[in-house]
This record gives structure tokens, sequence and C-alpha cells, in this order.
């Protein structure tokens, strides 16, 4: 899906085409919640991320756009986060965080809490884009946004957030990131042993 352009049509054909690609995705998405338990729905607008001016798809057509409104409606209930993403920013596939402004307008209207996340692969872009996130946000209706601290999710004025909030935040993060990787490193080392 987001691997890279090329796979991306791949994957269209595989499902019948870009309509078939949406509503398999979206339908997933839905389930997402029920699958794994999750406190933020990442990536919920994913399949725009190589259909920067309309390449696979023209994004404002309302058949494209129904099945997306219909997993937020089903998630909108199940009190997730949603994550707005720039990570496709740093990475010079689009010019603007997703979802789309018609998702989040619509996440707004349902009083969704939404986060902003650099989907950062790399120290140096780990807040990448949060200022056009979170003039995308205001834009959309949002006053606030939901963060990870240590003792669980906060919320802070969008405004704010990147000055205040996100410093704390993102070392938080990567103090997480490092456990994980010294987890996956010992993880390795068992089954090194194991099968000596």
């Amino acid at each position: 899906m987001d691997e890279s352009p090329e796979a991306f049509a791949r994957l269209a054909d595989r499902c019948g085409g870009v309509r078939g690609l949406l509503r398999e995705y979206y339908s997933l998405l839905a389930q997402t919640p029920e699958r794994t338990g999750c406190d933020i729905l990442g990536h919920f607008d994913l399949v725009t991320k190589f259909n920067e001016g309309g390449r696979f798809f023209d994004p404002e057509e309302p058949a494209l756009r129904a099945p997306a409104l219909e997993a937020l409606e089903t998630l909108a209930a199940k009190d997730v986060i949603f994550e707005v993403n720039t990570g496709a920013i740093s990475r010079g596939w689009r010019t603007a965080p997703y979802p789309a402004p018609f998702l989040l307008k619509e996440m707004r209207r349902k009083n969704a809490r939404v986060c902003i996340t650099g989907d950062s692969h790399a120290a140096g872009t780990l807040l990448a884009g949060f200022e056009q996130a979170k003039a995308l946000l205001e834009s959309c209706g949002f006053s606030s946004c939901w963060y990870l601290t240590e003792s669980g999710f906060r919320r802070a004025r969008c405004r704010k957030f990147c000055k205040k909030e996100a410093a704390p935040a993102v070392s938080f993060l990567c103090r997480i990131r490092r456990r994980i990787c010294n987890l996956h490193i010992q993880k390795d080392a068992d089954l090194d042993k194991k099968h000596k």
C-alpha cells in the first residue's frame, strides 16, 4: 500500500481497480480497534499517500469518499484517537498531512480525538510538518490534540502543542523506541542461542 506508487498500482489492480482497493482498505481499517485493541488509529487516509495531484484517483469524487466516511462512522463510535500523519511530507510524497480536510471536518463534527505524528523513521524528521498539521487541524475546527505521556494520553491546545508538549512527548517516544529495539535485540539473541 505505501511502499511505492508502483506497488500501490499493483495492489489496486489486484483489487479490481482503485475503487475496489478503497472499499477493501476502509473496510479493514474499520475493524482495526477490534482486531488490535489500538488506542491510536494511524494511517486513516494512507491510500492518498501517492495520490498527490490526483495521480491515481479524484479525491473529490463522492463514490470514492463514501468508503472512508463509512469507516469513520464506525470508528468514531470506538473512541480511538485518529492520527494526523506528516510522514509523507518528510519523505517527499505529499505537500500536506493526511487525513484529508473533509475527513478531519467530519471527525471534528463527531467530537473525535486526534493526535499529530511525524511517522518518522529518523530523528531529524520527528517533528516534520507539525506546524502544517496544527494549521490544518485548526482550519478544520479543532482547537486541541492529544499526545502520549508516561502517564497516558493528555490533551493540549493545537496552537501550543509543538512549543510545550511535543519535546517531552518525543523524548518519551524515543525512550519507548529504545526499549522496543532493546527487546528485539534481546529476542534475537535468545533465538540465536536457542537455534545453535
